[in-house]
């Protein structure tokens, strides 16, 4: 089992160096965004503070957008950095797992000769994943914030009062608070390969992007990617989506979706598919 972990976080983390180095260019722009609003509003006498901390950039890269209600006169203001960030996480897993099927994971599968290692292997691959991903962006804007604003966990919630008109309720970032977060990726991640393993990559891509597409327009504890926008978190807002409901469900949904894969790649044709 351990060879083939090792074996999969070698190879398949080559083949996503580069995606690594584009997420941390992301998540630049993402801050750099940030700041030239700050800088707007301190212009237009609109905030009295001198500088962001690291805890105002990190609210801001996964603040989603705040529940969405139809009103007259008002524009939707569709969420591209919260469905940039889901769209990147998913390239990830999106290719590797399953192509490794017709190349050199069929050599490791015939010779450790368990498919459930085998599978189990490429989750944790996939798991592994999510959590650099969240590395990479905890210590891009880290790094960011050293040059540009102020290493401080604080979070300043006049900023996000005046930039968004969202209301936030807590005055300090706690790691903790972003597990959820964490949680729903590794739900969406596990969702992506197992669907592809069943059905095909594109399928598994679209049926993503469309339950993260009715999470914007629903805020609901079923529809668990609400949990990963922090406007809607109820550890950052009133009223906000019960984040234990969700941390709780993704994790069980999870478990869940590698039990069916396991079962159905049991009987899974490597060869024939191999040939198609």
């Amino acid at each position: 089992m351990m060879k083939l972990i090792k074996y999969d976080l070698i190879n398949g983390g080559k083949k996503n160096a580069v995606k690594f180095c584009a997420i941390s260019v992301f998540a630049i722009l993402v801050c750099h965004l940030l700041s030239l609003s700050f800088e707007n509003k301190i212009q237009n006498g609109l905030l009295e503070l001198s500088t962001l901390s690291y805890g105002d950039y990190i609210v801001y890269f996964f603040s989603g957008m705040k529940e969405f209600v139809v009103e007259k006169d008002k524009d939707f203001v569709i969420p591209f950095i919260w469905m940039a960030e889901q769209l990147l996480i998913c390239s990830l897993v999106f290719t590797y797992p399953i192509k490794d099927i017709s190349e050199h994971g069929t050599i490791n599968l015939l010779q450790y000769g368990s498919r459930t290692k085998w599978w189990l292997s490429k989750c944790i691959w996939s798991i592994f994943q999510v959590i650099c991903y969240y590395i990479v962006v905890f210590l891009t804007i880290a790094v960011y914030t050293i040059f540009r604003g102020r290493f401080q966990m604080s979070v300043h919630s006049s900023i996000f009062r005046t930039i968004d008109k969202v209301n936030i309720t807590v005055d300090k970032l706690q790691f903790k608070q972003l597990i959820p977060i964490v949680l729903y990726s590794i739900f969406m991640v596990i969702c992506i390969i197992t669907v592809s393993l069943i059905i095909s990559r594109v399928i598994a891509l679209l049926v993503v992007c469309i339950y993260n597409i009715v999470s914007v327009f629903l805020m609901n504890e079923l529809l668990l990617a609400n949990a990963s926008m922090l406007y809607r978190n109820s550890y950052f807002i009133e009223k906000g989506i019960n984040v234990h409901v969700v941390g709780t469900l993704s994790v069980l949904l999870s478990v869940l979706l590698v039990i069916v894969a396991i079962m159905y790649f049991g009987k899974y044709d490597i060869f024939q598919k191999k040939r198609d």
